[in-house]
């Protein structure tokens, strides 16, 4: 009778992800046991994250599994997206498994890491994937100027861009890029929501609100109090939705 290599499993949802179809815990445990079967691996643990990102490794799933794996054994995963959404970090776990010995499998797309094919497919993958994810924030000023151009704009622009007029459309404020680069940055770093509109609030970044308000022509000499918008979790959150960070 041959020798059953152990398997471990990472699952991993964010937020966003729990209750679309094919990306739950539960429907990503199953692939991986229904592979380990067919393989005939023993899956001896099931590492979860659940309601975390894949922007950084700031995860207790995936910081166990990659202490605990050994040599020889195989970390299977159902889907790219679900071991990280930054190349730099995709690559670091990749290393990460080769100097112990373990050995990384993809059930979709279906590839086989301890392969030197494989590692040539997971390095253009996860290059490509950053890529994607990348162009989202273009994708959101396109989708902007058109519908300005159709005259269906009915709602603010994201945050990040200010709206000049129908005929012109709309173009990037230079101060609120400025912010989402601030933004990511401490998302970046495993800070929350809260933590990050509460520290930018302040700092006194929230005036970039105020580009978003539709304010009373300033006339010289008269007096203006206007009352500073602030920053909140939810706005936070909006904006990582934005530029593609959160899925």
């Amino acid at each position: 009778m041959l020798h059953q290599r152990n398997a471990r499993a990472y699952c991993r949802v964010s937020t966003t992800m729990q209750s679309e179809l094919g990306t739950s815990l539960g429907v990503q445990q199953q692939r991986i046991q229904e592979y380990c079967n067919y393989k005939n691996l023993k899956l001896v643990e099931v590492y979860e994250d659940a309601g975390i990102s894949g922007k950084n490794m700031k995860r207790p799933g995936l910081q166990r599994i990659l202490s605990e794996i050994n040599k020889d054994e195989t970390l299977i995963i159902t889907e790219l997206s679900r071991l990280s959404r930054n190349t730099t970090d995709a690559m670091n776990i990749f290393d990460n498994l080769r100097k112990k010995g373990a050995y990384l499998v993809c059930l979709s797309p279906d590839i086989d890491f301890s392969t030197p094919a494989g590692e040539l497919i997971f390095t253009m993958l996860v290059a490509f994937h950053r890529l994607e994810q990348q162009n989202i924030s273009m994708h959101v000023s396109n989708n902007i100027k058109t519908l300005v151009s159709e005259k269906k704009l009915r709602s603010q622009v994201p945050f990040g861009y200010r709206f000049i007029s129908r005929e012109k459309g709309s173009e990037k404020s230079v101060a609120q890029q400025k912010v989402i680069r601030k933004i990511k940055l401490l998302y970046g770093e495993g800070k929350t929501f809260y933590v990050i509109a509460k520290e930018l609030n302040k700092n006194g970044d929230n005036i970039v609100l105020l580009e978003n308000k539709k304010l009373k022509p300033i006339i010289p000499g008269e007096k203006y109090e206007y009352k500073i918008p602030m920053f909140y979790p939810n706005m936070i959150k909006k904006i990582l939705e934005n530029e593609g960070l959160l899925e």
